[in-house]
């Protein structure tokens, strides 16, 4: 068993102010570094944290929310993940026409749903966030991910 002491950059969280959550979240720590909230198994601390001292970790964790002042920004790394409980987040199964905009990062509209943090699904398949403020929506989909050749649908 390694013994580290704590890491100053990291700020411990608790999952109960998250909005959305992870499936079994009471084995994980969460906690804060560089404007996001970073989940990890808490049987394993011991090691991040002997990674974190001991090397320049790009990723050490699962990306849950960037801190944008006080809003939780859902990470695109959560939406993809098997560990996200559907249960606790909105979600919306679109066409395959929304889908594909939605992956290119085009404007999509979705005035019939709830407003906030959705999550955009195809045949029950997360393809990742939106916030709709009511007239549209802000598409979250990193802008390096996003399809950029013609695909006839």
């Amino acid at each position: 068993n390694l013994k580290v002491k704590s890491d100053k950059n990291i700020k411990t969280m608790d999952a109960k102010t998250f909005p959305i959550k992870l499936k079994d979240s009471e084995s994980y720590s969460y906690y804060e570094t560089n404007n996001k909230v970073i989940a990890f198994k808490t049987s394993e601390l011991n090691k991040l944290l002997y990674l974190r001292k001991n090397f320049n970790c790009l990723i050490a964790g699962l990306e849950l929310f960037e801190v944008k002042g006080k809003d939780l920004i859902p990470s695109e790394y959560f939406a993809l993940s098997k560990g996200l409980d559907l249960e606790t987040c909105t979600s919306i199964d679109v066409d395959l026409p929304t889908a594909i905009a939605f992956l290119k990062r085009e404007a999509i509209n979705l005035p019939e749903v709830a407003k906030g943090y959705l999550l955009i699904t195809y045949k029950n398949l997360p393809l990742g966030w939106v916030k709709n403020v009511g007239n549209r929506c802000n598409n979250l989909y990193p802008q390096h991910w996003r399809i950029r050749m013609n695909l006839q649908v």
